[in-house]
């Protein structure tokens, strides 16, 4: 039985968890509960949710797949959610997509593809995302510029090409963006340095050959 009435804070990461009992009463409240890169299945979601007050959740690198999902989507007052390498697909998104108190979703590493993440621009709340490595090119990248309050946007290593970078672009509140690992060219690119508000940049690993918009901000700033 969990005794530490005033835990805030439980780092269990990178352990070998893999299964919970049913939790009778729910504990206390936990703010931030990191459980990343452990054994933790769909199965186990249910018990975790019953941790009240949890703003912060780390699953990241576990086996909660698609099933896992539903549970999570029921948890209130979560702000910060890690499900990065979970096997989680275009259903899981679909379900994510509800919970409409998160701010920051960090989805890298999935199978979440364009329908996934039509899903997730329904999320207008959001201001981190990360889908990384997640199998999705310019017509999904169309729906997640949809999402007009994001500051923070990673979507490196997928199949987004000068189209979607133009997508992108339109994306003004951005202030951290990557793109590494694409297929953006000498176009797309000339549409990401339009962006005014970009503080990091990240275009590494793409078939850029000339950075000629770039060279007249350089102009600016000398």
């Amino acid at each position: 039985m969990l005794t530490l009435r005033e835990l805030e804070t439980l780092q269990l990461n990178d352990n070998q968890i893999g299964s919970f009992q049913p939790i009778k009463p729910a504990p206390v409240k936990i703010n931030r509960l990191n459980l990343k890169h452990n054994r933790i299945k769909a199965k186990d979601t249910q018990y975790i949710a019953q941790i009240k007050g949890v703003q912060m959740l780390n699953l990241a690198e576990n086996q909660i797949a698609d099933a896992g999902t539903s549970h999570i989507a029921q948890m209130k007052g979560l702000q910060t959610l890690y499900l990065g390498n979970n096997q989680i697909g275009a259903l899981g998104a679909s379900i994510l997509s509800k919970m409409q108190e998160l701010k920051h979703l960090f989805l890298e590493s999935n199978q979440i593809g364009d329908a996934g993440a039509e899903y997730i621009a329904g999320m207008q709340q959001i201001t981190s995302l990360s889908l990384a490595k997640n199998r999705i090119g310019d017509v999904g990248v169309k729906s997640i510029a949809q999402i007009s309050g994001i500051t923070d946007l990673d979507l490196s290593d997928n199949q987004i090409g000068d189209t979607g970078a133009a997508y992108v672009s339109n994306m003004q509140r951005i202030r951290n963006l990557n793109l590494a690992g694409n297929q953006i060219k000498n176009n797309g690119a000339a549409h990401v340095f339009k962006m005014k508000k970009i503080k990091n940049l990240n275009l590494n690993d793409n078939y850029i050959t000339r950075v000629s918009s770039f060279s007249k901000i350089l102009l600016l700033l000398e």
